[in-house]
């Protein structure tokens, strides 16, 4: 009897301990983040850290996947495909195989376009869908944020359906809903980029941003619905749109000396 008490004291210590050491655990792992970091609510409370949201997508499209201007990138790879390029690199390279027309579903750079492409689809959603939400951002700030981030969407979705034809076109953040996406048709997805691009239009400025040409205003997205408007067929569209552009000479002109363009 005296060990049978004496096992259930012994049990009963034991399992206070654990609950003492368990409810501890949360306060011990839950740590604050670095003040280097933010969490992604608090992000888009404030100007400066919403705008640099933007400009990491900005860096990303320069640095990796379709648009860069890098070796992997869809210029140089098609460059050579076409033999617009000659190829100096070495035989193992990825890039080789788009220079001898032997591009195999395997090959690494157009993995490397599909996986990073949607990787800046779904950064760009992140920014809509954050700045969208904000109630401590101004509408100016709101407008143009969102206007870039459609408009990246649809520049990237743009470049996927010329690549690749059928493909999801992705609005969302909503993992349960991304990874149940399908292949949409060509024209369908054309008609999603050009709501985007329509859209972008009504938010963006007309006014560059910062007064430099590196990030697009309202003309910049009506240049690429012309021509999302001429590979889709819609050609009177593809005219207004371009003409809107081409008739904006107080900020646009023509190259007269073409050695000034080089």
């Amino acid at each position: 009897m005296k060990n049978l008490k004496a096992f259930s004291f012994f049990q009963l210590y034991t399992i206070v301990g654990l609950v003492i050491v368990l409810s501890g655990c949360d306060s011990f792992v839950d740590v604050e983040l670095p003040s280097s970091q933010l969490n992604s609510s608090s992000v888009f409370d404030e100007k400066a850290t919403a705008n640099a949201a933007m400009t990491d997508i900005y860096s990303k499209l320069r640095d990796t996947g379709l648009l860069t201007g890098n070796a992997t990138g869809m210029s140089i790879a098609l460059g050579t495909y076409v033999d617009e390029l000659d190829y100096y690199g070495t035989s193992l390279s990825d890039i080789q195989h788009f220079y001898n027309n032997s591009v195999l579903a395997r090959n690494g750079a157009v993995a490397e376009w599909w996986s990073s492409s949607y990787n800046i689809i779904y950064s760009a959603n992140t920014v809509f869908e954050g700045v969208s939400a904000s109630t401590k951002l101004s509408q100016a700030d709101k407008d143009q944020l969102m206007g870039e981030a459609l408009f990246v969407r649809g520049l990237v979705h743009f470049h996927l359906v010329n690549l690749f034809g059928n493909i999801p076109y992705i609005t969302t953040t909503n993992y349960e809903q991304n990874q149940v996406a399908h292949k949409l048709p060509i024209a369908e997805v054309y008609g999603r980029i050009i709501a985007d691009l329509e859209a972008a239009q009504l938010l963006l400025p007309a006014d560059y941003f910062g007064g430099q040409r590196i990030r697009p205003n309202k003309l910049v997205a009506s240049a690429l619905l012309a021509r999302v408007y001429l590979y889709n067929g819609n050609n009177a569209e593809a005219a207004n749109e371009a003409s809107a552009v081409i008739n904006e000479n107080g900020t646009y002109s023509l190259v007269t000396d073409f050695d000034s363009a080089f």
